[in-house]
């Protein structure tokens, strides 16, 4: 039920206003939050933000484990968002408060960012343009289609995330603002040397190095503690390691293991990785085909560690027309509905195939007609390795793509059709570009911020 709206960027999550008697919900209730905003009166707006926080934590989850585990969730909601104060949150540094606390300190400091840029804005000269007032009626217009599609009442829905005064003006006017304020963040973002990034990067190699590793998980228990010890702390080839992880899963997986050499895990940056595997993966220690068994909180992970890299392989650029094969956001797939999304796409990939002079503003075309994804015309600017699934990557990364190359290529929830645009910035400078970036962006929001003086 959080799919399509958890990806939307800085500029997409809105509060309201109004309400004086308190309706029943039958969405997750209506949201009472425990924290006040002191220094403003404004405390809907700061509810509205607890809403983004909470919404932006969600398509963090959903990007990091995809669709498909979207709703493995480290908290339960029992169909009641205030039950979050009643949770203990399991996030590093956070794990004294609840997870309703959690996202109520990351509203306030939305609430300041957001509000600091748009006064930036208004003293910059800069307006709501039309074109602003379009898309914000257009964004509460897919508000709406989304709760119609999921059979949930508008109000339910806006006053179970964005607070019991949520309503369509104010979540306009916060799109309007929102948008205003991203827009005038753009003007914070330096354009660097390349020397003074490849300096940035050569301090800061851990960020942006990849390891490639083979891993394998076990539950802790005697026994297996028993198997492990008789395994590791010695180098073995990687026919080895594939052998021993087969004796060892389930029956059930074994073929699944074998089609997919699931126990490889590669192009995996510092970030990716639990805090106990990132210091031994990423210090050095290790040497190539070394076994090692680290112990987590709930699992013996058995390790092999193959290399560490600089990634330099490009980034690529694409554009995709998606067909989601599902009738809501929430609905299983059958065998049927997969066929028929398939057959569409292949019809749709034959119209496009037919057009005298195939450009990418004739597929941005196509993108607005067809599509179930409009946002940016389908565009998708530096895609790394492992940021989609298996096809799809190993189609955008075949080294005989080329611009205006086309395909039909199935995705978690439907099929797309790919066009590829060409290839970016080298994965290591592309990212070394964007951290150097967000840090001198971080160095000039602050100072910004400290002039909106409220706290919780």
């Amino acid at each position: 039920m959080l799919k399509k709206l958890l990806s939307l960027l800085l500029v997409c999550t809105f509060l309201l206003s109004g309400c004086q008697k308190e309706a029943e919900n039958h969405y997750l209730g209506n949201l009472h939050l425990s924290y006040q905003l002191k220094g403003e009166n404004n405390q809907k707006e700061y509810e509205f933000f607890y809403g983004y926080a909470f919404r932006k934590y969600l398509a963090q989850v959903q990007n990091a484990l995809g669709d498909d585990n979207a709703n493995v969730l480290p908290f339960q909601l029992n169909d009641n968002i205030n039950s979050l104060k009643d949770q203990k949150c399991t996030i590093e540094g956070y794990q004294e408060q609840s997870w309703e606390g959690y996202f109520a300190k990351q509203a306030l400091e939305y609430y300041k960012e957001i509000n600091a840029l748009y006064n930036a804005a208004k003293s910059a000269q800069m307006t709501v343009t039309t074109d602003i007032e379009k898309e914000a009626d257009a964004y509460f217009a897919s508000i709406e289609k989304y709760c119609q599609q999921n059979n949930i009442k508008l109000d339910d829905y806006l006053h179970s995330i964005y607070g019991i005064e949520a309503n369509k003006e104010l979540i306009i006017n916060q799109y309007q603002k929102i948008t205003l304020a991203s827009q005038y963040s753009k003007k914070l973002f330096v354009n660097p040397t390349q020397t003074e990034v490849e300096n940035y990067y050569s301090k800061h190699q851990d960020m942006f190095d990849t390891v490639t590793i083979r891993y394998i998980a076990f539950e802790k228990n005697d026994e297996n503690k028993k198997i492990i010890d008789a395994f590791v702390n010695q180098k073995h080839t990687e026919n080895e390691f594939k052998a021993f992880v087969l004796k060892h899963i389930d029956e059930s997986l074994k073929t699944y293991y074998q089609q997919t050499d699931l126990s490889l895990r590669d192009n995996l940056r510092k970030e990716d990785l639990p805090n106990y595997l990132q210091i031994p993966l990423f210090n050095n220690s290790m040497q190539k085909n070394e076994v090692k068994m680290y112990e987590g909180d709930n699992s013996y992970d058995v390790v092999m560690f193959l290399k560490r890299e600089k990634p330099i392989y490009h980034q690529v650029n694409i554009s995709t027309i998606y067909l989601d094969a599902r009738e809501t956001d929430t609905s299983s797939i059958t065998d049927k509905q997969w066929t028929a999304c398939q057959e569409f796409a292949n019809e749709l990939y034959k119209k496009l195939k037919a057009e005298d002079h195939l450009t990418l503003d004739i597929f941005h075309q196509y993108n607005q007609k067809y599509s179930d994804y409009k946002e940016n015309n389908g565009d998708y600017e530096g895609v790394s390795k492992r940021d989609s699934n298996a096809e799809i990557e190993k189609w955008i990364y075949d080294s005989s793509r080329q611009k205006g190359d086309m395909a039909v290529l199935k995705s978690t929830h439907g099929y797309s059709i790919v066009y590829f645009i060409g290839q970016g910035e080298k994965e290591y400078y592309a990212n070394a570009l964007k951290a150097y970036q967000n840090e001198q962006y971080e160095l000039q929001i602050k100072k910004l911020k400290d002039t909106i003086d409220v706290s919780i």
